[in-house]
């Protein structure tokens, strides 16, 4: 889009907060309502992430931007302006909730397409395992941020489907939807049970290399091809 509109200049640093500073490297593209910059920042290692940054700036509206940087509108646009910043802002609005999880702890017993299906399948049938905690907690916290629940009363629901087995045929109505046929799903026929030649407890497994192991014995691909 060719206006008049001034653009941030390339190497421009951006402070929202004392956390997070931005560095502008180029505009790469303009809407009616905002210009969109690539830009990068470097977390607390010194590593460099890229970014885009949009800009509020209505092309139809008489702004200037200042010494500094900001945008100032004409007084006949002041309220324009305005409104038009706060509809940016809750149109950008997320609820976001981040879970992290340990990679040296398996988020469930199976690995390879057909044993994860079964296992998926247990814990539609409300078989306890870490697979079951995990998909309580994932569901739970966007059950909550959807209908404004509180976290444990979002748990509580969400073990409820299970139980009364909703989750099970609505898993069952997705899978018929999309022509799947579980009948063809088929696991080994020989199950060789390998046991520690001493006592103890496990404190954390190579996920990762485990899910390379199962690759070479036949459980998934190494690549897409």
């Amino acid at each position: 889009m060719i206006d008049n509109r001034s653009p941030i200049t390339n190497g421009c640093r951006l402070a929202f907060n004392e956390y997070n500073n931005y560095t502008v490297t180029e505009e790469i593209g303009r809407g009616s309502g905002c210009i969109v910059y690539s830009a990068f920042y470097k977390d607390k290692t010194g590593s460099s992430h890229t970014v885009r940054i949009k800009e509020c700036y209505p092309y139809n509206m008489k702004i200037t931007r200042n010494g500094t940087g900001e945008l100032n509108a004409d007084a006949s646009y002041k309220i324009a302006f305005s409104d038009a910043k706060n509809k940016f802002q809750e149109a950008y609005k997320k609820n976001v909730r981040t879970l992290i999880s340990d990679m040296n702890t398996p988020l469930s017993y199976a690995i390879g397409n057909s044993l994860e299906v079964c296992e998926a399948i247990n814990v539609l049938h409300g078989k306890k395992c870490p697979l079951y905690n995990a998909c309580v907690e994932i569901v739970a916290n966007l059950l909550s941020m959807a209908k404004g629940l509180d976290l444990n009363e979002a748990e509580v629901r969400a073990e409820q489907v299970l139980k009364n087995g909703e989750a099970l045929k609505k898993f069952y109505e997705f899978v018929s939807r999309q022509g799947g046929r579980l009948k063809e799903v088929v696991v080994a026929p020989h199950v060789i049970p390998v046991k520690s030649k001493k006592d103890g407890k496990v404190t954390k497994v190579d996920a990762e290399g485990a899910a390379k192991l199962a690759a070479k014995l036949g459980a998934s691909k190494m690549s897409l091809d």
